[in-house]
């Protein structure tokens, strides 16, 4: 009796043993069919990135032309960068002419006649300086016309050179000279030490 509970212990040690053979073979073949679904699905990831790659490189050799002519377009528009600046500039100042003719136009008092108008700038660091040279048949039209220019939007600080009287044979006449500076034409100092610098 003894030997054949040997045998059943032997038997039942047997299949245990059997039994985690079989959870190791399944726990191994199960790691393995994980890799070779990992390694497919890696696979398919790196063919389908490939094709997108190619597609991306076949639409930049489609629109390379497209880049060269932005490219030149760009180079072009810098180089007319600074004729631009100058044009812009150019109407500006023109646009402050306009402003200050049709103001003189509608502001100059009755009795005050200019017979000369020059523009003067010194440098970059200095504003534009207008000088009015003309006639009036008295003083007070003459400072009245200086108050006017002070109140001009696109002049400043209007000053009186001087006034003297000219005779004619019918009546006495003053002859002036009044500056004033207009407004926007001084450069901020690092610009103006930018253009003086060779």
């Amino acid at each position: 009796m003894p030997l054949i509970n040997l045998i059943q212990e032997q038997r039942i040690e047997a299949r245990s043993k059997q039994k985690q053979i079989q959870i190791a073979l399944f726990g191994t073949m199960g790691i393995g069919a994980l890799s070779v679904l990992g390694t497919l699905a890696l696979m398919f990831d790196a063919t389908r990135l490939n094709l997108y790659a190619g597609a991306l490189e076949q639409k930049k050799i489609e629109i390379q032309p497209t880049l060269d002519e932005l490219t030149a377009n760009q180079e072009a528009l810098d180089q007319m960068r600074p004729r631009v600046q100058t044009l812009e500039t150019a109407q500006k100042d023109s646009t402050k002419w306009e402003e200050v003719l049709a103001y003189l136009t509608q502001n100059t008092p009755p009795t005050v006649w200019l017979t000369n108008v020059k523009a003067f700038k010194q440098d970059a660091a200095t504003p534009m300086v207008l000088t009015f040279n003309g006639v009036s048949l008295t003083q007070e039209a003459v400072g009245d016309f200086q108050y006017r220019l002070g109140v001009c939007s696109e002049l400043e600080n209007p000053q009186l050179k001087y006034t003297q009287p000219r005779f004619s044979d019918k009546f006495r006449q003053f002859e002036f000279e009044l500056s004033a500076d207009m407004k926007g034409t001084k450069e901020e100092e690092s610009a103006a030490k930018e253009v003086t610098k060779p």
